[in-house]
């Protein structure tokens, strides 16, 4: 079975005036009613500033009744497991078991 997603960019709002938070929720909640069968955002601690991954899927799946929702790649090895852990089934909870986890270490560090 294929399935479909859309990326929502979440550095865009911190780069471009006209591209607001209340844009990027109402696109990821137009996605579920166009029938896409997930919304993801990315995550960057240290290279690419962006808006913070949880906080905005937290949202999201406030805003959603059935769409999964994930992350691109969020940088586990950077976070403390304990509260990334606590943040990550406070979603799964909040959304009904709709989160997915694109985990990833992160950038390579020179040396």
């Amino acid at each position: 079975m294929v399935e479909f997603g859309i990326n929502i960019n979440n550095r865009e709002p911190l780069l471009v005036e006209s591209y607001t938070v209340d844009k990027m929720m109402e696109m990821g909640s137009k996605a579920e009613q166009y029938g896409f069968d997930s919304v993801w955002v990315g995550d960057s601690l240290l290279d690419r500033p962006r808006l913070e991954p949880i906080s905005l899927l937290g949202h999201l799946a406030a805003q959603t009744d059935k769409v999964k929702l994930g992350t691109g790649c969020m940088i586990t090895t950077l976070r403390n497991p304990i509260q990334f852990l606590q943040a990550w089934n406070s979603l799964e909870m909040l959304s009904d078991g709709r989160m997915v986890l694109g985990a990833c270490m992160g950038p390579p560090t020179p040396g």
